[in-house]
């Protein structure tokens, strides 16, 4: 069957023709998903957005045209794909974008009345941050976080087992940048770091 024999199909009211062109145009489908909205939408959903797209596209198109329908359509894919594509970017713009109120700024260690942030509130919520922070893939900067925090029973076990001066430098310059970056401190290893 042509393509041209699957569009009068349609005209006459057997939707069987739709079947044909989807199967027909599936290659081109998948390159437009592959190349815009693979990381946006999944096939599945590009595909029934594609048969509404293809659904317009037959009823619009009148074989007066000078080009045939593939062209139509595939122009018409394309607009679709990047619409999506647009609509979110958007909808990721609006949530990154998104207005917090005083209150809950407030709430979260800022001061509305200076406009600063207090830091003591700062560093309670950054150390309850942390100390949620599942490290099981990370062991080293789990040691070291810990470390810093003061967890009495990971403290004994290094004093115990591993000297201060024997930490390897990757968690030796995870605390000291952890006390540089939310302290403003330096630790006291500091230097041998």
């Amino acid at each position: 069957m042509k393509i041209e024999s699957a569009l009068k199909m349609i005209k006459k009211g057997d939707q069987t023709g739709y079947l044909f062109l989807m199967e027909e145009t599936e290659g081109f489908l998948r390159k437009i998903h592959n190349r815009y909205l693979k990381s946006v939408l999944d096939f599945d959903e590009w595909k029934s957005e594609a048969l509404d797209v293809l659904m317009r596209s037959v009823d619009k198109y009148k074989n007066n045209f000078d080009s045939k329908f593939t062209t139509y359509y595939f122009s018409a894919l394309q607009h679709k794909a990047m619409d999506l594509l647009r609509k979110t970017y958007s909808k990721k713009e609006q949530n990154r974008r998104q207005h917090l109120s005083l209150d809950k700024l407030a709430i979260d260690g800022f001061d509305p009345i200076d406009q600063s942030w207090n830091e003591a509130q700062s560093k309670i919520d950054f150390e309850d941050a942390i100390s949620q922070v599942d490290f099981h893939n990370c062991k080293q900067e789990s040691i070291a976080v810990k470390h810093l925090f003061g967890d009495a029973e990971l403290a004994e076990e290094i004093e115990k087992g591993i000297k201060s001066h024997s930490l390897d430098y990757r968690q030796k310059r995870l605390i000291n940048d952890i006390y540089k970056h939310f302290y403003g401190l330096k630790n006291d290893d500091d230097s041998a770091a």
